[in-house]
């Protein structure tokens, strides 16, 4: 969740308006419809408007402190820690681009399972396939990119039942790779450059989607229900 190097490329983001209404359209819908939402890693707020999570429901966790001012400026809650949640419950808690940042996804996945209620709801948006890991990647301070399997374990291992898990835009697995070969040093696609496959190659992979998201794709979705006191994880 560090500003620098990655705020250049939270800036270059704003060029993908289809995306981040897709994305924010896609954990919204597996939001419940009342109740307190967390949301964890919410930087600087792009993403969290196309969620739409009225902000009396909404308490954002974002440790970057000029982050943290700019969402207090657009009239969200924050706090920089879970901890600092104290008693509070939330009927559900999401995070979007922000687990493969944390280097003990662990604890982080565990504290998120603390400050739910029984059977609460937790929607995880991650960059997968580790093959396609670049300079990019680097450059915004990830630590890794996300498999089927090892998504499935983590959360599962902090006490959720995973409802739904699959990929997310096939297309941009080819883009990305591309990229990656081209070797960028920047670490990071000009703004004309996200603007055209948002425009143009990521509505066409959305629909292809409906095909390939249990096969491939940039991202992975994770959907999962905290398990209650009265059942058992085995």
């Amino acid at each position: 969740m560090e500003t620098n190097p990655g705020s250049e490329n939270l800036e270059i983001m704003r060029e993908a308006a289809n995306y981040l209404s897709f994305v924010g359209n896609l954990v919204s819908s597996h939001l419940p419809p009342t109740g307190p939402i967390l949301e964890f890693g919410a930087g600087n707020g792009l993403q969290t408007g196309h969620v739409g999570v009225d902000r009396d429901r909404l308490v954002c966790v974002e440790n970057d402190e000029r982050m943290k001012k700019v969402l207090e400026f657009n009239g969200y809650r924050v706090l920089q820690k879970i901890s600092e949640l104290e008693d509070q419950r939330f009927s559900a808690a999401y995070s979007i681009n922000c687990l493969e940042h944390i280097h003990d996804e662990d604890d982080s996945l565990s504290q998120l399972n603390s400050v739910l209620d029984e059977s609460g709801r937790i929607v995880i948006f991650v960059p997968a396939l580790p093959f396609l890991y670049s300079t990019m990647d680097a450059r915004v301070g990830h630590f890794r990119r996300y498999t089927k399997q090892h998504l499935r374990s983590v959360v599962e291992g902090a006490g959720f039942r995973v409802e739904e898990l699959h990929y997310v835009d096939v297309l941009g697995v080819v883009f990305s790779f591309i990229f990656k070969l081209l070797g960028i040093k920047s670490g990071s696609p000009s703004p004309f450059t996200v603007k055209v496959y948002d425009r143009l190659v990521f509505p066409i992979s959305r629909r292809l989607d409906v095909v390939f998201r249990r096969i491939i794709g940039k991202n992975l979705i994770v959907v999962g229900t905290k398990f209650n006191s009265s059942e058992s994880l085995g």
